[in-house]
């Protein structure tokens, strides 16, 4: 059964690969992919063109867009200023990250958006956070949303993770972690 909606509008998958109907709302205009990672009742998947699409549940902005709340076929995320591709994308419980090519040549720039009740998402406030600014042309390389927390690996300093520490999933923090994302 497909109760979440996150594979398209019927009871399977059909649709979102090859055989994907063109139009501003079935993914990627060969309908090939090139990366895909699931969630919490969500898909991430970039397609062939760079860009990144979202589909499935979208009540806490993890599609990168306030409305609607569920999204039937890949719908692509809203590009931020500067950016020409996706690098990268992880699809957490309710929020996503992903590394983009930001024109800068590092194709490193993080970004993360959707629920952050425990700034999973890294931004300021546990208000739910739009497509946020994390790190421009700092060479990440991954980004990896959890359940409440996220991590990203940096070729300048290695990892940094952030957000909900309650198992200790964030190293010498503890409780709600780090509540913002951590300078170098």
């Amino acid at each position: 059964a497909n109760a979440g909606r996150a594979c398209g509008t019927g009871t399977t998958c059909v649709g979102v690969g090859v055989d994907a109907a063109p139009g501003p709302d079935a993914g990627p205009p060969t309908g090939r992919w090139r990366s895909v990672d699931v969630g919490g009742g969500f898909v991430l998947a970039i397609g062939e063109d760079g860009q990144l699409y979202c589909w499935g549940d979208n009540r806490s902005g993890q599609c990168g867009q306030a409305a609607p709340l569920l999204i039937g076929v890949p719908r692509q995320v809203p590009n931020p200023p500067g950016v020409t591709a996706w690098v990268q994308a992880s699809a957490g419980s309710a929020h996503a990250c992903a590394v983009a090519d930001d024109g800068s040549g590092s194709q490193g720039a993080l970004y993360c958006w959707g629920n952050n009740g425990t700034f999973q998402t890294g931004a300021a406030s546990s208000a739910q956070a739009g497509i946020t600014l994390l790190a421009a042309g700092t060479n990440f390389r991954k980004a990896v949303a959890g359940e409440r927390h996220s991590c990203a690996l940096s070729a300048a300093d290695g990892l940094r993770c952030w957000g909900a520490a309650t198992w200790s999933q964030i190293p010498g923090a503890t409780g709600i972690g780090i509540t913002s994302f951590p300078d170098a």
